[in-house]
């Protein structure tokens, strides 16, 4: 990642909870593509009821740890700086005949 920033984090329960997270991905074949992708993570806190489950959990009882991270695509953004879209979708197969 270039860069990422959480957008904003709802408490949907009291150990669930929701953020918003953009990121700039880098690209080691395209060092110069750049886009911004959105994604919904749900963050949960590990937490014990039962004496068993305590046991279990261990040193983890209380922690919090990522569940889901979906992606949303309405805010995904691909820039174009070096204006890419001009590049055909296709290249004629006889340019590459001997």
């Amino acid at each position: 990642m270039r860069s990422w920033q959480v957008l904003g984090c709802v408490m949907i329960d009291a150990d669930v909870v929701q953020c918003r997270v953009r990121a700039s991905p880098c690209f080691p074949d395209a060092v110069q593509a750049e886009s911004e992708v959105v994604f919904l993570w749900t963050i949960v806190r590990l937490r014990a009821h039962h004496p068993e489950t305590s046991e279990a959990l261990g040193a983890a009882h209380n922690c919090w740890m990522v569940h889901d991270i979906v992606a949303d695509y309405a805010d995904w953004h691909v820039h174009d700086p070096l204006n890419a879209e001009r590049a055909p979708d296709f290249f004629p197969t006889d340019l590459f005949r001997p």
